[in-house]
């Protein structure tokens, strides 16, 4: 993992440091890989440190913003995803029922108010029964768009372009506002490496660089590069920061 060392005197505040974290920006993947954790040399190479780490994604959970029955899972783990994609869906039947409920109150609201508007010029009605239609059409109105909002909760979609990395509701059935569906990690999120280094290493980190973090058990992968974030305050027991 080449990271640059810094040639000026070293700080004794890096001695107290405990792993570095990177955040890296995210790199799409053709295909999702597993980052595994093999025993490397702890020694200094010119340019860089070798040193054993771990890279992890920053997904988030996706939700239903509506509770209900659960019938359809569209995606698999590790499938990528497009803006807007649909990856799962509620029963929809009775906020559909509703919107239809929605839409004929509209209608008659529509129709009422034309009524009021025709009796008031013929001034057969008062003022006070157009002005009550008028608040009558604003309020189905409203209530209408809140039926469509409602039924579009019943849909899970993709909030970005990405990767699936973990589907948690495998099967239908109920679930709640709270429940999981998947594990999605955003093409532009980033990642974040822990790296184990010898209080030699974390000495000639920078707390300001940036770093490359290479791959040498995968060849043809190409360096992921980002900055580092944190240098922790104390060491583990078993020596290393």
């Amino acid at each position: 993992m080449p990271i640059p060392h810094n040639p000026r005197p070293l700080l004794a505040a890096a001695l107290l440091a405990a792993c570095a974290l990177c955040a890296l920006p995210a790199r799409a993947a053709e295909t999702p890989f597993p980052v595994e954790v093999l025993p490397l040399s702890q020694t200094e190479t010119a340019g860089g440190i070798d040193a054993v780490g771990t890279l992890e994604p920053s997904p988030r959970a996706l939700t239903f913003r509506v509770g209900g029955d659960m019938t359809e899972i569209l995606v698999e783990d590790g499938e990528p995803v497009r803006k807007g994609q649909v990856i799962a869906r509620l029963d929809p039947f009775t906020a559909q029922q509703r919107l239809l409920q929605n839409r004929e109150a509209l209608r008659v609201a529509e129709q009422a108010l034309k009524r009021a508007q025709s009796l008031v010029k013929r001034e057969i009605a008062s003022q006070e029964r157009l002005d009550q239609a008028e608040l009558n059409l604003v309020q189905q109105r409203t209530a209408l768009r809140e039926a469509q909002e409602h039924l579009s909760r019943h849909t899970l979609r993709a909030p970005a372009a990405g990767r699936i990395l973990l589907v948690h509701a495998e099967h239908p059935g109920p679930v709640a506002v709270t429940t999981p569906i998947v594990a999605f990690k955003a093409d532009d999120a980033p990642w974040r490496a822990s790296i184990r280094l010898t209080a030699a290493q974390a000495a000639a980190v920078d707390p300001a660089a940036p770093v490359a973090i290479a791959f040498p058990t995968l060849p043809g992968a190409e360096p992921m590069t980002g900055r580092v974030t944190e240098i922790a305050r104390a060491s583990e027991e078993s020596g290393f920061f």
